[in-house]
């Protein structure tokens, strides 16, 4: 990957209520009324302008597929958790991933499900905040990351669906058009669109000195003690 470079785009997780699946021992007499609540993300859009450049339909057709199996964290901690001046993965924030990825042909929309596991560290922190969102009529934010390259097209020369004016372009200016994507993961955030200065729920660098950082990682040992142990006693 080290001929690409890493762009993160915005998406919505919406909570949907649907008909429960009953074993063969469930009692079916009360099928009509269970329910269960999913989770699904409209991720990302084709022919649409991404964090990054122009998406082209085309080459999200070619990839959406590679969405399926990837991992769900919280904050990007998963893939990319700030220590001092640079970033690691920790493993702690992953609480997911998604499955049945599937293509609309007719809005050009890719949208995933996503299934948490309840034993994560923080799936039950990472619930509750969805369902804070939920209460307050709030739709949670994702960021979606990927790899990719970037080609330079002439504004004019985009698809007609392609609101380049929109973006600031005129017709004989270049794009950044993106190919060759390669999904990373998806993560739940407060702001759901990402900046270059700024980051995505997370930090680019950190001013902390070293015993802040030590304090810090400290901290999530003990918590994470503390999370094997009542999992013991359980």
């Amino acid at each position: 990957m080290e001929d690409k470079k890493q762009f993160t785009c915005e998406g919505t997780l919406e909570v949907i209520s649907v008909k429960k699946e009953l074993s063969n021992n469930d009692d079916s007499s009360n099928k009509n009324s269970e329910t269960e609540e999913k989770y699904r993300i409209v991720a990302v859009i084709g022919d649409r302008f991404m964090n990054g450049g122009f998406f082209p339909n085309d080459e999200l057709k070619r990839v959406y597929k590679k969405w399926e199996g990837t991992k769900h964290d919280i904050n990007h901690f998963g893939t990319n958790y700030p220590v001092g001046f640079f970033s690691t993965s920790n493993i702690l924030y992953f609480v997911g991933y998604h499955k049945n990825v599937k293509y609309n042909s007719a809005t050009k929309e890719v949208s995933m499900d996503i299934e948490i596991n309840p034993d994560a560290m923080y799936a039950d922190a990472w619930k509750a905040y969805i369902d804070i969102c939920k209460m307050s009529g709030a739709i949670p934010n994702v960021s979606v990351t990927y790899y990719g390259k970037q080609e330079y097209v002439l504004a004019k020369n985009l698809p007609k669906e392609a609101n380049w004016k929109a973006q600031g372009y005129n017709k004989d200016d270049l794009v950044p058009v993106l190919t060759e994507v390669e999904p990373i993961c998806v993560s739940t955030v407060l702001r759901g669109r990402c900046n270059d200065k700024d980051g995505c729920g997370m930090q680019d660098s950190c001013s902390c000195d070293e015993q802040d950082v030590s304090d810090a990682l400290e901290k999530e040992r003990q918590e994470l003690i503390k999370y094997l142990k009542d999992k013991e006693e359980k």
